[in-house]
């Protein structure tokens, strides 16, 4: 029997990031953990923890890269970096790294899928933007913002 070797292209073996679902899974990723991250610095910042901004930047770079790893990780470099306060509050903090990042999971990827890729000049400047306007918080926002805008950009196509 002869191999029928039709004309169609070979599909990639790799595909590009800013090829569907793997970019999709990209702005998913990065959305959640801004949006766990986001969560971390509002809890520590109300119960008046110190390093606050910098444990939540760790939490969105763990979450982001990691999925569930980081956050346990996150959660375990968060009750190790707060060695000055007593056991309970380290615990807590341990546990709002969990929550923060399991509550925020499912709307992240929902608005991942939704919004696909991400372009990564339009988030930096937004990025850029919310921080010198807002402060911190436009870190975590600006990136949410954007998807959300693309998001509904899409939609209305």
């Amino acid at each position: 029997m002869a191999v029928d070797r039709g004309t169609t292209r070979a599909r990639l073996i790799v595909p590009r990031l800013g090829d569907g679902l793997l970019a999709a899974h990209g702005a998913a990723r990065l959305l959640w953990g801004c949006a766990a991250g986001g969560f971390v610095w509002w809890v520590y910042g109300a119960a008046d923890l110190p390093h606050a901004l910098a444990l939540a930047g760790v939490t969105v770079a763990l979450v982001a890269t990691a999925g569930l790893a980081g956050t346990a990780i996150a959660a375990l470099s968060a009750a190790l970096a707060l060695h000055d306060i007593d056991t309970p509050m380290r615990a807590a903090a341990a546990g709002a790294v969990v929550v923060a990042s399991l509550g925020t999971g499912g709307p992240a990827w929902w608005l991942g899928r939704r919004c696909g890729a991400l372009p990564v000049e339009l988030v930096c400047a937004a990025t850029v933007a919310g921080v010198v306007l807002i402060g911190p918080a436009g870190g975590f926002l600006a990136p949410l913002g954007v998807a959300v805008l693309r998001a509904i950009g899409r939609a209305w196509r």
